[in-house]
């Protein structure tokens, strides 16, 4: 009983959320929480672009927070495959995008410098989560961003 409440508060206070909006306007704002705002706003679009009817139980809320971008008509396809499957969200996200057509490179030439030099990083080592600062300059050379700016560039014809 637990598990399925702790699968569906997402919705409560999404939809909750969005009841506040059309009932009262910018009043519904006082309800939320400045530091829960942006996680809050997130439940009441994925409420509102996931109607009550094709919501299922069986699945969690992230898998319903993947297919929120869809129309309704392949949000319940991958829902229900999901389903079918017994994916989970990991899977369900990958069966999405590995659906999803790749459209074609323009054609010729045209003019691009992509650089992704090793940028040093001035995070810190946290406990369990690793950090750039601690780990790369064991492994390469990390540039400064002002050194980076005068990387070599040369053209080229091809």
């Amino acid at each position: 009983m637990l598990k399925t409440a702790e699968g569906s508060v997402q919705f409560w206070i999404g939809d909750y959320l969005n009841y506040g909006e059309n009932a009262y306007g910018e009043k519904y704002a006082q309800a939320v929480h400045e530091k829960q705002a942006a996680t809050w706003m997130n439940y009441a679009w994925v409420a509102r672009k996931v109607k009550i009817s094709l919501r299922k139980e069986i699945l969690t809320y992230k898998h319903h927070e993947v297919v929120a971008p869809l129309t309704p008509t392949e949000q319940e396809a991958w829902l229900t495959k999901a389903i079918e499957e017994d994916w989970s969200v990991h899977e369900l996200r990958a069966a999405i995008k590995a659906a999803k057509p790749t459209p074609p490179l323009p054609e010729g030439k045209y003019r691009v410098i992509y650089a992704d030099p090793p940028w040093q990083y001035a995070d810190e080592l946290i406990e369990g989560y690793g950090a750039a600062k601690a780990h790369c300059p064991k492994f390469f050379f990390a540039c400064s961003v002002s050194n980076s700016t005068i990387l070599p560039v040369r053209a080229s014809n091809s």
